[in-house]
């Protein structure tokens, strides 16, 4: 899959995921939260954004059975970490379209005649 098409889908995929993980903390239903944290981590990882990546690992690692107020200070803490990965991977979805917008005008320049 490309890199364009990889954070496409993945854009298409995180805003409800994120908002399932919000409800999911808000209401302590832990296992849902278990569930879309380690959904969006791996999607991280598979996109090499690291920061957010490692966000979510930390709140994976969050027990809202055990120690619901604990999870929600981490969570307050770590939440920007997930948004700003997915702001880097808007951002470099913009980059590569540039990047392929330049390439096809590089190629029509190329394929004038002689």
């Amino acid at each position: 899959m490309t890199g364009d098409r990889s954070v496409r889908l993945f854009l298409q995929e995180c805003g409800p995921l994120m908002a399932s993980e919000r409800a999911a903390m808000k209401t302590g239903n832990a296992s849902r939260f278990a569930y879309d944290i380690h959904t969006l981590r791996g999607m991280f990882r598979n996109l090499s954004a690291t920061a957010a990546q490692e966000a979510a690992e930390k709140l994976e690692e969050l027990s809202l059975k055990t120690d619901r107020e604990k999870a929600e200070a981490t969570y307050a803490l770590k939440k920007p970490r997930l948004g700003a990965g997915v702001a880097y991977l808007h951002a470099h979805r913009e980059g590569w379209r540039a990047c392929r917008q330049d390439s096809v005008h590089d190629n029509e320049s190329n394929l004038r005649p002689l």
